[in-house]
Formats: C-alpha cells, sequence, structure tokens
C-alpha cells in the first residue's frame, strides 16, 4: 500500500469516461434546475459550452461534482475501486476453447484483471445463427443465396433450423419451401 501511495498520478489516466456527463451530471444539474453556468460556477471554472462534455472526468473533479448534488452515486464513481481504461484494439487470438461460467447474485467477476459478465448467450432467449457457404461463382447467381437459419438455443421453445433464400436485389430473406 505504501508504494501505491507513492506513485504520482497521471491526470489522462483513470479517467471516468465522457459519457458520465450525460448519463449521470446532465440529469442530477436538471432535477437542481441548475444551468450549466451556474454548475461551472459552483466548481469553480468559467463556463466552456459544450467542450466540457469533449473529455472525461477526473476522479478529483466528479469527488467535487458529487459534493454540489450531495450525490451517493457520484461518490461511488469517483472513489470506486474500477480503474477506468480505454480499449485501443480487440484482435483475435485464433481458436481457443471457452466456458460459460454464472456467478449467482451479481453475475460479474473478474478475469485477467478485468470485471466481465455472463455471457450474452447465457441471458439471452434466443440465440440465431445465419450460415451461408458462398460457393457460387456466378456473378448472375448473386442476387439468390441459400441460407441456413439455426436457432441454436431457445430458452422457452424448440430449437431447429430453417432453410431461407436471400434476395440481393430485394434485401430481404424468403422462406424456403421443401
Amino acid at each position: 500500500m505504501t508504494a501505491l501511495k507513492k506513485i504520482m498520478l497521471h491526470p489522462n489516466y483513470d479517467v471516468i469516461p465522457k459519457e458520465a456527463w450525460k448519463e449521470y451530471i446532465e440529469q442530477k444539474k436538471a432535477v437542481k434546475g441548475m444551468s450549466w453556468r451556474d454548475f461551472a460556477s459552483k466548481l469553480h471554472m468559467s463556463y466552456c459550452g459544450s467542450s466540457l462534455f469533449k473529455t472525461g472526468i477526473g476522479r478529483k473533479r466528479m469527488n467535487k461534482i458529487a459534493n454540489i448534488f450531495r450525490d451517493k452515486e457520484l461518490k461511488l464513481l469517483a472513489e470506486s475501486d474500477v480503474y477506468w481504461d480505454r480499449i485501443v484494439s480487440i484482435a483475435p487470438l485464433g481458436i481457443e476453447e471457452v466456458y460459460d461460467a454464472t456467478v449467482e447474485g451479481t453475475h460479474n467477476f473478474i478475469a485477467n484483471d478485468i470485471i466481465v459478465h455472463n455471457s450474452i448467450e447465457q441471458d439471452a432467449d434466443v440465440v440465431m445463427f445465419l450460415y451461408y457457404e458462398d460457393d457460387s461463382e456466378d456473378l448472375l447467381d448473386q442476387s439468390k443465396r441459400l441460407i441456413k437459419l439455426y436457432i441454436a438455443k431457445h430458452r422457452n421453445g424448440p430449437t431447429g433450423e430453417i432453410d431461407l433464400m436471400f434476395r440481393g436485389d430485394r434485401v430481404k430473406f424468403y422462406g424456403v419451401e421443401k
């Protein structure tokens, strides 16, 4: 803990995403009937118009904002143990075995230092996949394509597959009679 306290904070790291302005702060401000100029004044800063919404919010500033509104939710954002970082890229690593984990209660867990949630398939009522094997070289035939619709998981009903035809000239799927 002593080593962590010696680290100099960088103002552009661990910044609460700029979406918090619209998602949280704007609503709190509206409830209080406060203008953006009043808000800026209470923060002891100059009113800067919409440029305020273009940047994230440092923890120190979020703490000041939480105090202005006397708001627990904003206080939790300011003081949470979550380290805010931007994902720069996601790159495929090839085929690997995956697992669908379930955690009772919160349904969240930490994997590789990232807070994650159960997979979407676990929470979905219906999971469907469209499959098309492109083996046609005939350019005239590109507007008609046979496709399989696989219903691979259905919480309250049957699974199965349906043949469809895609008409590119109409951008529409049609059922195929067998």
